[in-house]
């Protein structure tokens, strides 16, 4: 039986084991898990613990991610902003979208 705790460490785990690591870098490790992944080249053991790394490089981008949106809503929320994520006013001319 695992205890409630269990899962926080996990997540603790994956933040330690791969925060040395860039953001782009770790999607790129996570693209090249995916290529090997799709060859099907792999034995059943290692597909497994490749895809187990997969999906610690893939928490920690999330975590990353999180963070960036995180930080852009204070940085709108200190500037006054209502949305952070979309440039207000803008329309694109008809004769960009031909």
């Amino acid at each position: 039986m695992t205890s409630p705790s269990s899962g926080k460490q996990s997540v603790h785990s994956v933040a330690d084991e791969f925060a040395s690591l860039s953001f782009d870098e770790l999607l790129e490790q996570l693209e090249e898990i995916v290529q090997q992944l799709e060859t099907d080249q792999l034995p059943l053991e290692e597909s497994i613990d490749t895809y187990e790394t997969g999906m610690k490089l893939a928490a920690r981008c999330q975590l990353l991610l999180d963070k960036a949106e995180l930080r852009i809503s204070q940085i709108a929320s200190d500037t006054g902003a209502t949305e952070p994520y979309r440039t207000a006013g803008f329309e694109p001319d008809d004769e960009e979208l031909e």
